[in-house]
């Protein structure tokens, strides 16, 4: 694997028979309830919301300072970029093949 810094892009590239990638959302109450996960393969895999780390997760509400100030934060919506990416790849890759190598 190798990561390459672009100014405010981050490239990661892996390459081998298989890569997993566990890809972080910050809220269980955008992003469904402790236990589950969004991802296809999220609690197959071990990774479900609210089950990293100390926790956290599971809160309805948690809170951080920031130049002194307390903020407080219900989270952001999963993202999954990745599994987003790779999905599409696999759904088009007739398309994809036809239109590189066509």
């Amino acid at each position: 694997m190798s990561v390459d810094n672009r100014g405010s892009v981050t490239v990661v590239v892996a390459s081998g028979e298989d890569a997993v990638w566990v890809e972080f959302g910050a809220g269980v109450y955008h992003n469904g309830s402790p236990g589950s996960s969004p991802h296809p393969h999220g609690a197959e895999l071990g990774m479900t919301i609210g089950g990293f780390g100390k926790g956290n997760g599971k809160k309805e509400v948690w809170g951080f300072y920031e130049n002194g100030e307390l903020k407080l934060s219900r989270g952001t919506p999963a993202r999954m970029p990745m599994a987003l990416a790779i999905t599409t790849v696999c759904n088009d890759i007739q398309s994809i093949a036809k239109e590189v190598f066509g």
